[in-house]
């Protein structure tokens, strides 16, 4: 209770609707919840507040199921259903007004399957359109009646199947409905079994079962059919044979035999008819992957067997007598009223009328309106909704037909009589509509005398465009409007009626002050407020705030037919272009697309307009020929224009030529055209020239385009041989640059090889020598000569013994074979790597200083033959004990590959070593030897000087 009060109080003011609605919800569920008074006894005017707070919040769904619930709880309260009055049986047949009517069997009729038309059962008449109900099976309308009124056409033919219960009765007695577990089956009319499926397939059928499908049809079956779907179709020469399986289950490649012969097998035919006494005789799977065998029982033509893989199959149950093609006495259903629409019911099924008119199901809501004032002809809410409807669909006649019948019912309502003067009103008839406002005046209803003097107030400011009285009439609706506010000072349309008188004299700013005002409180609630800003805004040459105003407008009342905003807009965007034409520069490039959009929003203005409007039509031409004189002054302005734009403006002149050479027709044939003569052909003469011109221009234009087109398929032409020509002489670069690195790598795989070549025979030189120094070791020992390199002592020795030994002549020429060894190593390199490709200024630097080298090196070569054997080839290997290790190869490696000698080393790093051990101290060098000019030696020094000779003569190669 305590949230009812609550609500009640809320949904006093719109602010609180939603409040309000939340307190009805939650004393619903106190009321039906534990403790409460139960399911069901919630008083319908919970309801019904409930669903007005969601029709004035516009939860339509929610108000219609609050609504429903009232009706329901209403009934429930008042005794339920009633009969209806019998010339109220068919008012209300719609099916979004159910909760009013019901489906009454009148009578039996009978029909053939797939029929169009019926019988009518006797003393029965119907009217067409209305709906009928066929038994169970079939629901339709009535399209025609004959003309004795006994058979009528219907919208569909009938059905030749329909759905019915199976009632089945065991051979031992037992009986079972199976709808109850599974659902209904389809019977065709006229034969003699049904398909079943799912969980009826799993029934376990027998052969003997009766059956009883839908009312009153009992048959028995007489066999169980599978009709196999196989992979492929039956050839001519299959007709019938015996039946065998092969099942995927059992994984055996053996056909089982069914003790089945299948017959009438048709050709073509991708099935295969089985009948047996049970489901389970075959156990074959539904696309499981079973093949079947029919084999030749004698009677195919060639004896050949056919097998096919079995993809699917349907089971049926066969009857021993066919579903009758006929129906008879089947139950024939109309719509009658159900009793709910009395006058206890008749304020919410007002209501329910009103959310059909908010939910655009017109049809429905003039349907109930319609049975309200014929059941309760007082109820004269009724009648005025029923003039709106018909005014709001351009039924001025039928509006005011409604609003007689309300006036002779209340003819003193203000209701009424101010729906009468806003009739009025919307007609532009004054005189009248001032008439029934004036009456309206002396009410006692403050609101009503408002609302009268407001009406009163916008008559006058209607009809200022009547010369002699402009003054007049603006001075007394300023009046009504001021009076208005002074008695009520919130009162947002007397303040935007000020605004616009104050818009009228020329106080822009104060009426542009006072509409943006009473647009803030209102919160856009009045869009007159909207449109008069917009106004405001054209004059003051804002033009994109107008369009702004003139679309929140529209946007506001969900506008998409009103001529007049249309007309609005476009005048906005002409009197737009012609301020940008105005500047008669580059900045009147935005002229053209203002034009265009003006050009469009006038179309829609004549397409909104009920009537064709010459004066539409004439300002439309207009627009076409500013627009045409706007593209054509492009160039002059310095504005880049294309053929399609001349193209189109000049079009658009002939088009309007045309219709103002049409008009100017009608004007010499004496209708009356709202345009004088002078002019349109005022019109004609400029649009005429205009075209001339505007011919020459696209003719230029094309000119210019053509021009253009050759210029720029050169220039691209040009572009393509310059990028051929880059593209070529990067791949001409790449080219060379992949020559470049192939000769250097092909340089240095070269230089690698001779590297490889120079150092075998290095070590090819070196074993020879040392097999050959071995070879003369052994052979003096052996003989017991003594070898020409060991020391023989003088007499001049013997005098010598007691003071150290001098040095050889080898120590004093280690300078001179070092500076010979380092130019032999150089020439050596040379030879072996060639001239770099990226050395070249190294080259040009060291060109001197390679030739002195070589003078070096010749030299070197004559003195070769003064070097001792001994000293030249062998050099002791510290820690050898006596025994050579061989050349020491790998520091001429090193070289050869780059890395320079110190100036310190001698030629013992080019020329191979060996040194031998006597007693652990080196063997003295005899002084004459050194210093000998190229002779040769003794026993084997000679061989050794000969040695050293071809070293270097390989060196040198």
């Amino acid at each position: 209770d305590a949230y009812l009060w609550h609500a009640a109080v809320l949904q006093s003011a719109p602010a609180g609707h939603a409040a309000a609605l939340e307190c009805y919800r939650r004393a619903v569920a106190l009321m039906e919840g534990p403790g409460g008074r139960g399911a069901g006894a919630v008083p319908y005017h919970v309801w019904w507040n409930a669903g007005v707070l969601c029709h004035e919040t516009k939860d339509y769904a929610g108000a219609g199921s609050m609504y429903g619930k009232a009706l329901d709880a209403l009934l429930a309260e008042t005794g339920g259903e009633e009969e209806a009055r019998a010339d109220c049986h068919h008012l209300v047949r719609h099916r979004d007004n159910a909760p009013f009517w019901k489906w009454a069997a009148v009578g039996t009729t009978s029909f053939e399957a797939g029929a169009g038309s019926i019988a009518l059962p006797p003393d029965l008449s119907i009217p067409e359109g209305d709906k009928i109900r066929l038994g169970p099976f079939h629901d339709t309308t009535v399209r025609s009646v004959s003309g004795d009124g006994r058979t009528v056409e219907l919208a569909d033919p009938l059905p030749s199947a329909l759905e019915a219960a199976v009632t089945v009765i065991r051979k031992d007695g037992e009986t079972a409905k199976l709808s109850e577990t599974a659902a209904p089956v389809t019977v065709i009319r006229g034969s003699s079994k049904i398909m079943v499926a799912g969980e009826l397939a799993e029934m376990g059928w027998s052969v003997g079962d009766e059956i009883s499908l839908g009312d009153g049809f009992q048959t028995s079956i007489v066999a169980i059919e599978y009709s196999i779907l196989v992979e492929k179709e039956i050839p001519r020469r299959v007709s019938s044979g015996n039946l065998f399986i092969r099942r995927l289950s059992e994984e055996s490649e053996e056909f089982e035999d069914t003790n089945l012969t299948v017959s009438g097998l048709e050709k073509g035919s991708n099935k295969v008819v089985v009948r047996l006494t049970k489901f389970s005789d075959l156990g074959i799977e539904k696309a499981g992957g079973d093949h079947l065998r029919i084999e030749d029982d004698g009677k195919n033509s060639d004896g050949a067997a056919f097998e096919a893989k079995i993809l699917g199959f349907d089971k049926f149950l066969v009857f021993e007598k066919k579903f009758p093609a006929k129906a008879e006495g089947v139950e024939f259903m109309m719509q009658h009223s159900n009793g709910a629409l009395r006058s206890e019911t008749i304020s919410i099924a007002f209501n329910i009328a009103c959310l059909h008119e908010a939910t655009e199901k017109t049809e429905a809501a003039v349907e109930l309106h319609k049975a309200i004032v014929k059941m309760h002809p007082s109820y004269k809410n009724s009648y005025m909704r029923l003039a709106c409807i018909s005014r709001d669909n351009g039924s001025i006649d039928r509006c005011s037909e409604w609003l007689q019948a309300a006036c002779q019912i209340a003819p003193e309502d203000p209701e009424v009589l101010t729906l009468v003067g806003n009739l009025h009103f919307s007609l532009s008839d004054w005189e009248h509509a001032q008439k029934v406002f004036d009456k309206l005046l002396g009410s006692k209803d403050p609101n009503v005398e408002a609302y009268s003097q407001l009406s009163i107030a916008n008559i006058y400011f209607q009809n200022l465009n009547v010369p002699e009285k402009y003054s007049k009439h603006l001075k007394r609706a300023a009046n009504f409007y001021t009076k208005m506010l002074v008695k009520d000072p919130s009162n947002l349309y007397a303040a935007n009626g000020l605004g616009a008188i104050l818009a009228e004299k020329g106080h822009l700013p104060r009426s542009k002050e006072i509409f943006s005002r009473v647009r803030e409180v209102s919160g856009d609630s009045i869009p007159d407020a909207l449109l008069n800003l917009g106004h405001v805004f054209l004059v003051q040459k804002r033009h994109a705030d107008a369009l702004q105003m003139y679309q929140a407008y529209m946007d506001r009342l969900q506008k998409i037919d009103d001529s007049d905003l249309y007309l609005y807009i476009s005048f906005t965007y002409f009197d737009w272009a012609k301020l940008a034409e105005a500047y008669n520069s580059t900045m009147s490039a935005p002229a053209d697309e203002r034009y265009l959009k003006s050009i469009e929003f006038m179309e829609k203005a004549m397409s909104a307009s009920k009537k064709e409007n010459l004066i539409l039509r004439y300002n439309w031409c207009i627009l076409k020929l500013h627009y045409g004189h706007c593209v054509l002054q492009k160039l002059s302005r310095n504005i880049s224009r294309t053929s399609t734009e001349v193209r189109n403006a000049l079009q658009g002149l002939e088009e309007s030529l045309s219709v103002v050479q049409q008009i100017l027709k009608w004007s010499k044939e004496k209708r009356k055209i709202p345009i004088t003569s002078n002019l349109l052909n005022t019109f004609v003469g400029n649009c005429e020239k205009t075209i001339s011109a505007a011919k020459n221009h696209l003719d230029e234009e094309l000119k210019k385009e053509e021009e253009s087109k050759e210029l720029a398929e050169r220039h691209r032409l040009d572009a393509e041989r310059k990028a051929m020509e880059r593209k070529a002489e990067l791949q001409k670069k790449r080219e060379i640059e992949f020559r470049r690195q192939a000769l250097k790598e092909q340089k240095a795989h070269d230089k690698l090889k001779k590297v490889g070549t120079l150092v075998g025979q290095w070590k090819m030189e070196a074993r020879a020598s040392e097999a050959k120094k071995q070879k003369q070791k052994t052979k003096g020992q052996l003989d017991g000569f003594i070898n020409d390199s060991q020391i023989v002592e003088s007499d001049d020795d013997h005098e010598r013994r007691g003071r150290p030994e001098p040095e050889s002549d080898s120590s004093d020429s280690e300078p001179e074979r070092n500076k010979s060894s380092r130019n032999k190593e150089k020439v050596s390199q040379s030879e072996l790597f060639g001239d770099d490709d990226d050395s070249d200024d190294e080259e040009s630097d060291q060109e001197k200083k390679n030739s002195g080298n070589l003078k070096k090196k010749n030299k070197l070569r004559k003195d070769s033959s003064d070097v001792s054997d001994d000293d030249a080839l062998f050099e002791d290997d510290e820690g050898a004990g006596g025994e050579a290790n061989g050349p020491p190869v790998k520091a001429s490696e090193k070289d050869l590959f780059g890395v320079s000698s110190d100036e310190e080393e001698s030629d013992e790093e080019l020329v191979p070593q060996e040194s031998f051990k006597a007693g652990g101290k080196k063997r003295p060098v005899d002084k004459n030897k050194n210093s000998g000019g190229g002779g040769s030696d003794s026993d084997g020094n000679e061989d050794t000087a000969v040695k050293k000779r071809r070293v270097l003569s390989d060196d040198e190669e």
